[in-house]
This record gives C-alpha cells, structure tokens and sequence, in this order.
C-alpha cells in the first residue's frame, strides 16, 4: 500500500497537507523528527498515519487534559476503540483498567506528570512502544521552566521505554526553543521539518488604546460588527469571568472557559462552541489548543498575551477553513504589569524548582534557570516592539521565528491599513438561535450521540 492509498483509506484525503508526507516518511525510516508546522496543517495525522501502518502502541504527551480529551475523540473517529487517555481525572481503578489492557489501543494520551508515574513506566515496559509524540514541543522550553519541570525529564524515562523513536511537533518555535527540544529530548538521529508560521488568510491588526473603558467600547463595535464565532483571550479567570457576563448582557452568545471550571463544564462549552451554539468564548490560554473548529473567523487578545510565540499560536486558531478571519491586539498602557508579576513570581520559585530537578537527577542549576526567567523579559521587549511597530506586522512575525519574508495578501495588516471593517460581516443568527437554551435542552447537548 502506498501512503497515497493509506492517506485515502485511513483518512479519506486525496492529498497530503504541507509537511504532513514528509514528517511521514521520516517517521517510517525510523528517523526522530522535529515537526514545525503552521497552526491547522493537521499534525495529528503526522503521528496516526504511521501508527495505522505498523505494529505497536504511539505514546502522545499533551499539555492539556483538554486537549487529550480532543485528541482522543478524533482518533477514535478515525479508528473506533483505538485510543484512550489517562490523567489525574481517572478514578484508580480506570487507570488500572487502562494499564492492564494497553495492547489493546494504538494510542495513549499522558501528561508529562503521569509519564513520571512509576506504575505507568512499569506497564508501559511490558509493551512495544512503536513511537513516542510530544505533542506542543514548544513546551519544553517554555512551560518547562515556569510551571511543568516535568516536561524537562521526559528524557529521564526514555531508558525505561527502550528509547523509542520520538516525534515532536509544535506550531511555532524560535532558535532557542529549537535548541531547547534538541538538548532535552532529540539529540541523535534527528530530522527538521520545518515550515514558515505565516497564514495568509489571517489578517493582523494592532489597536493602542487610552483606556479600559476605550478598550471595551471598541470591543462592541468589532463584535456588533460579526455575527461568526470567534475567541477573545484574557490573562486570568476573573477577567473571562467578567468579560464574558458583560458580553451575554450585551446580548452575544458567549461564555467563559478558564482552568478552574469543572471538566463537565469545559467539555459542555467545547461542545456548544463547536456547533455553533455559542458565538464567542471568553477564554484563558487553557482554551484552543486542539478544538476542531474550522470557521474560528476572529482571535482576539484583549489583554496582552505573554510573548510573540503564545500569540501566533492563539491566533492560528483562526480561519482554518482557508477562509479570510482577522486576529486583533489590544493594548492599554501598563498591560504589561501582569506578566511581570507573573515573573517575579516564577522567580521566588526558581530554587524549589531546581530542588525538584535535581532530585530526579535532572542537571539543571538555579543559574540557568534564572538565565530562562530573564530571558521572559525579552520575549516582553520583542512582544512590545511588535505592538509599536511602524513595519508591515506579518514580517515582523516571519523576522521573530527566522522565517523567509512571507508574501504580502490583499488583506494583511495594521500598516497596511487593514481594519475590521475590511471584512465580510458573517449571518446573522436567528431569533430562535440566540434565545437562552433550556437546561432540559443544556442537558440534551451534552449527553446526545
């Protein structure tokens, strides 16, 4: 069977996406690959497809339990019972379950925590292991050092799983993270695919505004403005919460979605988001990351993301479909004040963290782990110089992460004079899509097949 045939079997596709064959093929030749590829080129069947075509069990590490729950239902679409999860929301005895009968599934989702179990790396030896995938690669360098050291002692384990063969993928990596993932994870037969961040159909604007309450009225006018679903990023649950009730008074089909909010909950709104039923999520970074949702025509950022990396891959949520969509910037001055809190806050952390690293006999000094903590401040300065600029944004991206000068499209950015009202207002919903749903009908949307 050629991949062309496996691709039309497996996936029903006539033609692989930019990337897609080459990280394939590697994958196939045995080859640890290091997959950088634009938000919505479909990583998943980077990993599913060479799982589909020979004996054994893919390990995907993902971030997010979120994100695992998405990933698992897509792969079971493709292949019925052929994935499963496990994380801190499983009871003992469903862990126990999984781990027992791993044979029986192609793929298992972990965090980085649950990979350091002990009784998972027990299990886990028993089995062959076909290709371990590190899913959000990027994480290793910039998750790892501020709340997930875990993600820095995958390497640790890899003996205890006979060294597979490793996939990583992530859609934006700069030359630091690039090197950070070759020194923690891929440091023999590796192989780069990479490919440049820039989605044409994404248009970027940047709005400097005087104040908050400035900042919230042009937020109305842009939302009075579509009627298409869209995500609005802020820094914290508080403010989602507030800024989602705030937009349902309004009138806008939205809601909240942050960490602290039940896995029930999370799911419900995934699920309403995705059909439709729900226009805009007010959402912490904690949303996105994996939804399916292809016609995303807005990314907001209301407050200011942590770095030009969070930001291209928040925005790369839009427009999937190859649909034009915008992504909007907002700042007001001091917004800012958040990620340095969020810093210094790291930094009192920084020795229990090393203390963490090396008692798993990680070599990690304090000194590079400050170094790392500095190096936040900088990303801040690149972020800053981005929201300032007097250059055409789209090369300021392709600049940061090293790519070639991107083509310029009709509908480009801020100093191309772009604006919201550039583009195309979406249908309206009807009456009977906007009124409140019923918890008789909540409860249907959530349980129904």
């Amino acid at each position: 069977m050629t991949l062309e045939e496996a691709l039309k079997k497996y996936f029903g596709f006539n033609h692989f996406r930019l990337g897609q064959e080459e990280i394939v093929q590697n994958i196939l030749a045995n080859k640890n690959v290091l997959g950088i590829l634009p938000t919505g080129s479909g990583k998943t069947l980077c990993y599913a497809l060479p799982s589909f075509l020979r004996p054994g069990l893919t390990i995907i590490l993902s971030p997010l339990i979120s994100l695992m729950e998405d990933q698992v239902r897509r792969l079971n679409q493709l292949k019925k019972a052929s994935a499963v999860s496990l994380s801190s929301h499983k009871t003992p005895e469903e862990k126990t379950a999984i781990l027992s009968h791993l044979t029986s599934f192609s793929f298992l989702l972990l965090s980085p925590e649950m990979l350091q179990n002990k009784e998972v790396q027990f299990y886990l030896k028993k089995v062959k292991i076909a290709l371990l995938v590190i899913d959000e690669a990027h994480c290793i360098s910039q998750w790892g050092f501020d709340f997930r050291p875990e993600y820095l002692l995958i390497e640790k384990v890899l003996p205890q799983l006979g060294f597979p063969q490793i996939l990583a993928l992530t859609a934006t990596a700069s030359k630091k993270v690039k090197r950070d993932i070759q020194h923690f994870l891929l440091k023999e037969n590796l192989m780069l695919v990479e490919y440049p961040v820039n989605r044409e159909k994404i248009g970027y604007l940047v709005k400097i505004l005087p104040d908050e309450k400035s900042r919230q009225e042009d937020l109305l006018q842009v939302l009075n403005q579509r009627f298409t679903s869209g995500i609005i990023y802020c820094n914290t649950r508080k403010k989602c919460e507030e800024l989602g009730r705030f937009l349902k008074e309004q009138g806008f089909k939205a809601s909240s979605y942050h960490g602290g909010m039940t896995p029930m909950e999370r799911q419900q709104l995934q699920m309403q988001f995705i059909s439709g039923k729900l226009q805009i999520i007010v959402a912490t970074n904690a949303f996105g990351m994996g939804i399916d949702k292809p016609d995303i025509r807005f990314v907001i950022h209301y407050e200011l993301p942590s770095s030009l990396e969070d930001y291209v891959q928040e925005t790369g949520r839009c427009s999937r479909d190859g649909k034009e969509g915008f992504a909007l910037l907002y700042y007001v001055e001091q917004d800012e004040r958040i990620h340095r809190y969020f810093a210094q806050k790291r930094e009192e952390n920084l020795s229990d963290v090393a203390q963490f690293l090396q008692a798993k006999q990680q070599e990690t000094s304090y000194e590079l782990l400050e170094k790392k903590n500095r190096e936040k401040y900088f990303q801040e300065e690149k972020l800053m110089a981005y929201i300032f600029s007097n250059h055409c944004l789209r090369e300021d991206i392709a600049t940061y992460f090293s790519n070639p000068r991107p083509n310029i499209p009709e509908k480009c950015c801020s100093y191309h004079h772009l604006t919201v009202e550039d583009y195309d207002k979406g249908t309206p919903l009807t009456l009977d899509e906007l009124k409140e749903e019923t918890w008789e009908e909540r409860l249907d949307s959530l349980f129904k097949k």
